[in-house]
């Protein structure tokens, strides 16, 4: 797997704050009722750094142009690589995901388990293969 292609200074930063704990994860939207999606977090932390609580307005469940264009992305929804194998313990109403194509960020950031899913994400923005991702959709909704 090869690390999303993005600033590397914020993809660190990304993925460090997925893993933190300090997120709670929502979905549907960047940010609501103090629930993240993936996206979100990365827009949090844009907001941090520069101040520009302006991006907040558009809240659906892509980047805007301004937060994509800080971390060095190409498009609002990146896609993100997780091989098939690492789905095998999915719940089944997430089996018709399993693919070895690139997957938009905020699907990925839909289907996955609320307690486990950043983690996983943080691995496949950085493209990490050394932890096994399998072992990440072993928890919650089993």
């Amino acid at each position: 797997m090869q690390p999303l292609e993005m600033d590397p200074r914020i993809r660190d930063m990304w993925a460090d704050a997925l893993e933190s704990g300090e997120y709670s994860k929502g979905q549907g939207y960047l940010k609501l009722s103090g629930e993240y999606c993936c996206l979100g977090v990365l827009t949090d932390l844009y907001v941090k750094e520069t101040g520009d609580e302006n991006v907040w307005k558009y809240n659906n469940d892509t980047l805007t142009n301004t937060v994509m264009e800080w971390a060095g992305l190409a498009v609002r929804n990146p896609k993100v690589m997780v091989p098939a194998d690492s789905w095998h313990l999915a719940s089944s109403r997430r089996s018709h995901y399993v693919s070895d194509k690139p997957l938009p960020l905020s699907t990925l950031n839909d289907i996955l388990f609320p307690s486990n899913g950043f983690p996983l994400i943080a691995r496949a923005i950085r493209g990490d293969e050394k932890a096994p991702l399998v072992n990440i959709l072993a928890g919650e909704g089993m």
